[in-house]
């Protein structure tokens, strides 16, 4: 297998850093790296071994494996155009994974050396390098469940620094205020019990605020793969959203930043797809990430294309009886590993959330508040029952014997407690439900009457939201309005209408694009027929005969 400059030179036209730069830099940049060929099963080096040099996929198919010597682990997949390595940058310099050739590949090197001459040659690659580096590095330290083996982060992403400083403006400057009136009350003596405990109690929630909102900042992340571009957004076990399209969806590129973006170097990259938009927000050199968004778009609409030559060809090939060509060298077998959460641990996560989602199912249930509202009554029997009990144990309070008392306090709290769980049950049971054909209205009462409503997608006519008075405002939670003919259907209460309505614009849209993709399917196989039928004929005329039409004759 021989590597042709050109064809180096197709590859990185289509690659970030290098994408749309001017083909005499990239022909210098050429003429600085190596090529190596690997066949399949040869490894390239191995996890733990010092860093020599940054690698990128030219042709075939690299994975890198973790525990390599003590039963591998497939960590990720590469192809052509992805790069790995990047354990060369950090301190150490080793490698934190078996890089092995699946089948006979060709990859591009890039010694240290090379790079750091390149990078003081073109500041457009050293800010390449150093956006690749932070996404490699961010990437590292976080887990992502839904992503699978074949998938690449190419940039991952936190809203800009400056916005968690903006936040943490008001419960850090709460904290300092109860710390200092907390040492001004300690150190002149003024009742310190009393406003100690208060201004303590004010010290403890400020901090636990200030926890809260870098917890809330470090869960946000904006995410470009090699298949997807995804902004999400979690609230500790109250809020799980995933806003995302494919990437062979995505239409333009835009981004946009205000004065203090400008200033302070942060804005949104907007990618435009058939379904809506996809806004990653708040990005430090969104540039750089808008530059990657686009380069990946135009790589998955070519691999689109050639799927779908493929298709055809192997559609073609069959009909006709013709033996497909030999691929590019052997490939290894390949071994899944899946592993699917009990339904212990899914009950557990989804306790509280107020969105969640199952495979391609997503569920919403009605905001916090309101079951902070059903929960306020039984909460405050427990509360009274108890600070009663410890007032009777202690001879405050002096009615009934202690027994007598003990016994009535127990009964109103189990009371209290089922009604607890009761609410909590009720407002468990209601949730509405979006698939990828339907929308689901269910409505349960505990021990009591279900309801369920459901409307295919393809009926929908419109959708809108409505928040409703100064706290759907400032908690945002609100109503989204479904109609279906002559029929409503409503999601009363839901935390984030707006995101709501964008996914099922989304889900409407995604159907209407399987729908267009059955209908090319149908179109192929018609094709096929077509081709088939004139190989058949052409057969006919060069025989003479009709092969279909030959009686045996018996006499």
């Amino acid at each position: 297998m021989s590597v042709d400059r050109k064809d180096i030179l197709e590859v990185l036209k289509m690659v970030y850093p290098f994408h749309r730069k001017e083909e005499r830099y990239l022909q210098e940049i050429i003429s600085y790296c190596n090529v190596i060929e690997c066949h399949a099963g040869e490894i390239i080096y191995k996890e733990g071994e010092e860093c020599g040099a940054l690698y990128m996929v030219q042709s075939g198919q690299i994975e890198l494996q973790r525990g390599f010597d003590s039963g591998s682990k497939p960590a990720v997949r590469l192809s052509s155009g992805d790069f790995f390595g990047f354990e060369l940058f950090e301190k150490d310099g080793r490698y934190r994974a078996t890089a092995v050739a699946m089948r006979d590949s060709a990859v591009l090197v890039f010694r240290k050396d090379v790079l750091v001459e390149l990078a003081s040659k073109f500041l457009w690659f050293q800010r390449g390098l150093l956006t690749m580096f932070d996404s490699y590095q961010q990437a590292r330290r976080v887990r992502l469940d839904w992503m699978g083996v074949d998938e690449v982060i190419y940039f991952i992403s936190r809203r800009h620094n400056a916005f968690l400083f903006f936040n943490l403006i008001f419960p850090l400057t709460a904290a300092i205020a109860c710390f200092l009136m907390l040492a001004f009350v300690m150190l002149l003596g003024i009742n310190p019990l009393v406003l100690g405990s208060v201004f303590g109690g004010g010290l403890l929630l400020a901090l636990l605020a200030c926890g809260w909102v870098y917890l809330d900042w470090t869960n946000d992340y904006s995410i470009v793969t090699n298949q997807r571009v995804v902004f999400q957004e979690k609230v500790v076990l109250l809020y799980d959203s995933r806003q995302e399209a494919p990437m062979n969806a995505v239409l333009k590129v835009d981004t946009a930043t205000s004065l203090l973006g400008r200033w302070l170097g942060y804005g949104n990259v907007i990618a435009s797809t058939y379904a809506g938009l996809v806004i990653l927000r708040s990005l430090n050199r969104p540039e750089e990430a808008a530059a990657i968004v686009l380069a990946e778009s135009e790589r998955a609409f070519l691999r689109r294309r050639q799927v779908e030559k493929k298709e055809l060809d192997s559609l073609i090939r069959n009909r006709l009886n013709v033996q497909p060509l030999q691929g590019n060298g052997p490939k290894l077998e390949e071994i899944t590993h899946q592993v699917k959460p009990g339904k212990l641990q899914v009950m557990l996560a989804n306790m509280f959330r107020m969105r969640f989602e199952e495979g391609p199912k997503i569920t919403y249930r009605t905001h916090w508040f309101i079951l902070f509202l059903k929960l306020c009554l039984p909460t405050i029997v427990l509360i009274g029952v108890f600070i009663a009990f410890m007032l009777r144990i202690s001879n405050i309070l002096q009615v009934l014997p202690v027994t007598v008392f003990a016994a009535l306090a127990m009964i109103l709290a189990v009371i209290a407690f089922l009604g607890w769980i009761y609410e909590y049950a009720d407002w468990r049971n209601d949730y509405y439900v979006v698939t990828p054909d339907q929308v689901v209205d269910v409505y349960k009462k505990p021990l009591g009457r279900e309801e369920r409503q459901a409307a295919p997608l393809k009926n929908i006519q419109s959708i809108e939201f409505k928040r409703k008075g100064i706290l759907g405002l400032l908690l945002n939670f609100g109503t989204v309005f479904i109609r279906v003919g002559d029929a409503e259907l409503t999601f009363d209460n839901v935390f984030n209408p707006a995101e709501i309505q964008r996914d099922l614009f989304h889900r409407i849209a995604e159907r209407d694009y399987r729908e267009k993709q059955e209908a090319l399917a149908e179109e192929k196989t018609r094709l096929g027929d077509w081709i088939e039928a004139y190989h058949h004929i052409q057969q006919e005329g060069k025989t003479g005969q009709n092969p279909s039409s030959t009686e045996s004759v018996s006499g």
